[in-house]
């Protein structure tokens, strides 16, 4: 049964897993379970429930294009993720709870935050100024403001091609993609605001430029963390944002991997089409982030906002949602083992057939149960401390 597209509830999901690690740290002593929730559960979850199809009408989509109600659980989850910062900082600083304690902490407030990247990139692909200034402003804290300038500007406009930082290539390891793209998404960024500044001022050296104002804060804002929690604060906030990043560039890794777009005879590339990103219709980790997962209609339609995205059948599917595939990732033997047959399939404009998608499925669910074995041997450990101490 199908939830009503007009219902909200199952968008507070992520709203729901930051009160859920309150209450586990706070009164369990245990933030691990916040993070077996995110990374065990909800992929058993994606892989037993049914997928998430349901496509609004055309008449639907001018309906709910609008409505407030989706609006406040974006805005809900940046306002507890800033929360959710200075009071995680200020809990390992007590350490009053040992070690690994707070090395969950760390952890679960990385995920988060990086969580929260996508809230942003939803709120900065929209129109009103509003929503673009509450979301650059949360990308502070990761040090990747500039993130809105390359993404909106560069990756949409490049996305499938050796042009783009953010498209990772077959074969190329996510250990090879994060300097590249990390690296190249920033002098992307100054690039593409140089040249905006030089056609709108007839120069880049103006206080309009706003990569001067990014690369500013990114120097400051450790610093006032400095200022409020001394050394230890300013080194936890630094190692969250580095990690926060990481995040979206494993996202931006799974969800263009080893897919290109031709070239033609005059130079230009093709356009964007529904199979140049990699979908996941799996429905937990879909409300988490907000239909990212529906990609290639965000490509073809940025200004969408996630409420009214669509999936496609022509679309290449992921074989599990985003958060096994970003663990997934980072074993490249088994995401190339994984990944790479798929990638074949479609290519030949195929749908995989269903011997293949089982033998998928049988490594999935193998996966699944390591990783579940690892995060829950995490849980009990952190109860053992907790009596130890």
């Amino acid at each position: 049964m199908e939830i009503s597209i007009y219902n909200p509830i199952p968008y507070y999901t992520l709203v729901f897993l930051y009160l859920i690690f309150y209450y586990c740290s706070t009164y369990l002593k245990n933030p691990f379970i916040a993070i077996w929730i995110f990374f065990g559960i909800f992929p058993i979850l994606d892989q037993i429930l049914s997928m998430d199809l349901q496509n609004p009408t055309k008449e639907q989509q001018k309906e709910l294009k609008n409505m407030v109600r989706f609006k406040i659980p974006l805005i809900l989850t940046i306002s507890l993720d800033w929360i959710l910062l200075f009071w995680g900082i200020r809990e390992i600083i007590k350490n009053e709870h040992g070690y690994l304690y707070n090395l969950g902490i760390l952890l679960i407030m990385i995920v988060f935050e990086g969580a929260s990247i996508n809230t942003s990139h939803e709120l900065n692909h929209k129109i009103k100024k509003f929503d673009n200034i509450f979301g650059t402003l949360n990308l502070s804290k990761a040090f990747y403001m500039h993130f809105l300038i390359e993404h909106n500007q560069g990756h949409h406009r490049n996305v499938a091609t050796y042009d783009d930082p953010a498209s990772s290539r077959l074969n190329e390891s996510i250990y090879k993609f994060f300097p590249r793209t990390v690296f190249c998404t920033y002098i992307s960024a100054w690039e593409i605001e140089n040249k905006n500044c030089f056609e709108k001022y007839e120069t880049a050296f103006t206080w309009k430029n706003r990569m001067i104002y990014f690369t500013v804060a990114i120097l400051l804002f450790p610093v006032l963390f400095y200022c409020l929690f001394g050394l230890l604060g300013m080194l936890l906030q630094i190692i969250i944002g580095i990690g926060s990043f990481l995040l979206l560039e494993i996202v931006n890794y799974i969800e263009h991997y080893g897919l290109e777009r031709k070239k033609l005879e005059n130079g230009n590339y093709e356009n964007v089409n529904n199979t140049h990103s990699w979908n996941a219709p799996h429905r937990m980790t879909n409300y988490i982030l907000f239909k990212l997962q529906r990609h290639s209609d965000h490509h073809e339609n940025a200004l969408k906002p996630y409420q009214i995205l669509c999936t496609h059948e022509d679309s290449p599917l992921l074989p599990n949602g985003y958060a096994l595939c970003m663990l997934l990732a980072l074993y490249p033997k088994l995401w190339f083992k994984i990944m790479n047959p798929l990638i074949e399939i479609y290519k030949k404009s195929e749908k995989p057939k269903k011997e293949f998608l089982s033998s998928i499925n049988e490594k999935i669910t193998q996966f699944i149960i390591k990783v579940n074995i690892f995060l829950l041997s995490l849980v009990f450990l952190q109860f053992g401390a907790n009596v130890l101490l």
